[in-house]
């Protein structure tokens, strides 16, 4: 962890060189045991310098997040402890040297954690963190997509905040992991999901993508990986079933470097992304230090008003439209907050002109008494 690591497929020893000298290297060449003095004496040989160890992340049924060392210790900070059982593997992500460990947990929640141990953000989901994370970057900012076991997939950038049209919802429990890929070449990235008997890409707004979802008539087993297996510059979907590979064909020129299209990020399965941009933790958007209930917009409005508010706190907030004599009409918002900015519309399409009151509550121990209770006034006029 904050080391250039290598991974080394060939065998190491100590190898006995030209001038008689002995190093450990990788041997690469024809070459002969002294068995007794364990010496390889290497023709034309090509010494290369072993890597150093790597550090290991592992999550726990008993609540926890380990960084262990290279040296068998365990890193300062650590471990990180939450309310139930780590049992999906974690994902790490390198910006500029800085590392973030991302990782789901039993209660409802998906951790990313600072490489000291502390908390970065947290987001509340609607049921069990059950696949393994995953990030990737476009546009120069970074993402991170995971699926629960509410069938939704949730998508938020490294402060937490959800990306406008998510989570959404699919069909079942995401089999091994949420991949990702530009399918159509546009700059923009696709998300991939496997649900069994349903594989489901949405674009980066949350709108399917063109003829997805697919429905098969088998199980399509684990996570699908994003490829051009025929080398035809568009890409490929492929995916195990208990009937053999299924292949399915995007027949538009797509772009597959740096994503997140296999389960863990790449064959070795190490859940590491590298984001390409120069990016410094400090060049992520500041987290809201107030809380804020911004004017809707448009107001008055025919039928759809845009609501933007913020918190710094983790709060549960009840968003509530009534009317003009207090009567509910409908509910907007009633979840768990991370800190960060929030954008929802409500469409009164199917309501009648008049003037109305958005209600917000809010529940949180570090909210001042002031904030607890806000009314603000909206005029539908068709």
């Amino acid at each position: 962890f904050g080391k250039e690591k290598q991974v080394m497929r060939e065998a190491v020893a100590e190898v006995q060189d030209d001038d008689g000298n002995v190093v450990r290297a990788t041997v690469i060449g024809e070459s002969e045991i002294d068995k007794k003095n364990r010496l390889v004496s290497v023709k034309n040989h090509k010494p290369i310098s072993i890597p150093e160890k790597d550090d290991i992340v592992i999550g726990t049924d008993g609540n926890h997040i380990y960084l262990i060392l290279d040296d068998g210790s365990i890193a300062p900070g650590f471990p990180f402890t939450a309310g139930d059982k780590f049992q999906t593997a974690p994902s790490i992500l390198d910006v500029d040297g800085e590392k973030f460990i991302a990782a789901g947990n039993n209660n409802d929640t998906l951790y990313v954690i600072n490489s000291d141990g502390s908390l970065h953000f947290s987001v509340d989901t609607g049921g069990k963190v059950n696949t393994s994370p995953a990030f990737f970057e476009t546009d120069g900012i970074i993402y991170l997509a995971v699926g629960s076991k509410n069938d939704e997939i949730y998508l938020v950038d490294m402060n937490g905040n959800a990306l406008p049209g998510w989570p959404v919802m699919i069909n079942g429990n995401i089999e091994g992991s949420v991949i990702c890929s530009d399918l159509d070449g546009d700059g923009e990235v696709e998300i991939v999901a496997n649900t069994g008997k349903e594989l489901s890409v949405f674009h980066l707004d949350g709108i399917p993508y063109p003829l997805f979802p697919i429905v098969f008539d088998f199980n399509y087993s684990g996570s699908p990986i994003i490829t051009d297996i025929d080398l035809d510059a568009d890409l490929e979907i492929l995916g195990g079933s208990e009937n053999g590979l299924k292949v399915i064909d995007i027949k538009e020129d797509g772009n597959n470097n740096n994503f997140w299209n296999m389960y863990r990020r790449n064959p070795q399965r190490n859940g590491l992304f590298i984001a390409e941009s120069d990016l410094a933790v400090s060049s992520f958007p500041e987290l809201p230090k107030t809380f804020k209930i911004y004017p809707p917009f448009p107001n008055p409005f025919n039928p759809i008003i845009n609501i933007q508010y913020q918190t710094p706190f983790h709060s549960h907030i009840t968003m509530k439209v009534l009317d003009i004599r207090g009567r509910l009409v409908t509910h907007l918002v009633n979840k768990p907050h991370s800190p960060g900015v929030y954008d929802i519309l409500w469409d009164a399409g199917g309501y009648s002109s008049g003037i109305y009151f958005l209600q917000y509550i809010l529940k949180g121990d570090n909210l001042p008494a002031s904030q607890r209770f806000q009314i603000e006034k909206i005029v539908l006029l068709k």
